[in-house]
């Protein structure tokens, strides 16, 4: 009769502990200098390619973005290549077509938003974004230069 009595309080302990341990949050991992080097690496090659879309003849040149989303595979941090996978399948295959490419450029901005949420990425980026193209983008400062609309520049907001 006490073994049941006991299994009767013991039962209801485990089951709310077990709730409570459910409740808890995982840890999170932080992000070594050499995971904010990689990912502002990264950064830095998309502004290169914003800057060369504001140019009257842009010359698409993916390259450095590559090899920088490449280089994220070095970090052993678990959301860091996660990122990479999902960026590395968002370079444009073809930068001739500028049109197929700037819907890859819209979604890697809103990765690289993503990875400026969680990590603190050196130097001013910012996120745009144009209604009238309806796309976005990662840039430097916080003047809008529209990358996808020569004839409208400063078409878009800030992105709060």
């Amino acid at each position: 009769m006490k073994n049941l009595l006991n299994m009767k309080v013991f039962l209801p302990l485990i089951l709310l502990s077990l709730s409570f341990l459910g409740l808890c949050k995982q840890a999170e991992i932080p992000f070594t200098e050499t995971d904010i080097s990689l990912v502002s690496q990264v950064f830095e090659e998309n502004q290169k390619i914003q800057d060369e879309l504001l140019k009257d003849s842009p010359n698409l040149q993916l390259e450095g973005l590559s090899k920088a989303v490449d280089s994220l595979a070095s970090s052993t941090h678990p959301r860091i290549q996660d990122w990479k996978s999902k960026l590395k399948g968002l370079i444009p295959k073809d930068p001739k077509d500028l049109e197929k490419s700037y819907e890859n450029l819209s979604q890697i901005a809103l990765v690289l938003v993503e990875i400026k949420q969680a990590v603190p990425v050196r130097g001013d980026f910012q996120q745009f974004y144009c209604p009238m193209v309806e796309k976005y983008w990662v840039a430097k400062g916080k003047q809008v230069k529209n990358p996808y609309a020569p004839e409208m520049r400063d078409c878009g907001d800030l992105v709060q």
